[in-house]
């Protein structure tokens, strides 16, 4: 069984998936789980599914620009064998 990370989620991406059209479909979203909530298809493009990576090998300029391109604001670095070894967050 492999135990690569699928998806990184941040609060900012919680409330997107969990935006409510009145007060109590915002109670009721607080009783979903992690797995319901994630397992939404998201269709803001300023975050998208994809698991975005990086290696250590990236410049700083590199991972700037992709900031920029993609307006995507965190990548995952890895290794060679694609295991997690941080995080880099705008």
């Amino acid at each position: 069984e492999q135990s690569n990370v699928k998806a990184v989620y941040s609060r900012s991406d919680i409330t997107f998936l969990a935006t409510a059209t009145d007060a109590q479909d915002a109670l009721s979203n607080l009783d979903m789980t992690l797995e319901a909530l994630l397992s939404q298809q998201r269709k803001d493009v300023t975050t998208p599914d994809v698991l975005h990576t990086c290696t250590t090998r990236h410049t700083l300029q590199s991972i700037f620009e992709y900031f920029a391109q993609w307006k995507f604001n965190r990548l995952v670095v890895v290794d060679e064998e694609e295991k997690v070894i941080g995080i880099v967050s705008a």
